[in-house]
């Protein structure tokens, strides 16, 4: 098996078994959004928030059965101060 499919079967593991009870266990809830390039499922405490693990992005690196990133989605209603929006706010 390549480092990179094994670092993606890692990385998910760490998800299932770890990261997703522990929401769970915070009320979070299984969100019903689909990421437009992350097909998992995504969590949700309501609707304003939506959290979704990327296990694609870096598995090919040395390193990379250590670390993934995490996306949050806004639903668009959601108005954002100016304070909180960064340089690549409109690139997605």
């Amino acid at each position: 098996m390549n480092p990179h499919d094994a670092n993606k079967i890692f990385r998910k593991s760490i998800i299932k078994g770890y990261f997703e009870p522990s929401l769970l266990n915070l009320d979070f809830k299984k969100s019903d959004i689909k990421h437009p390039t992350i097909k998992d499922d995504g969590l949700m405490q309501s609707n304003l928030l939506h959290l979704f693990f990327d296990i694609d992005t870096g598995s090919d690196y040395p390193d990379g059965d250590e670390w993934f990133m995490a996306e949050f989605l806004f639903p668009y209603s959601v108005k954002l101060p100016d304070s909180l929006k960064g340089p690549d706010y409109f690139s997605s």
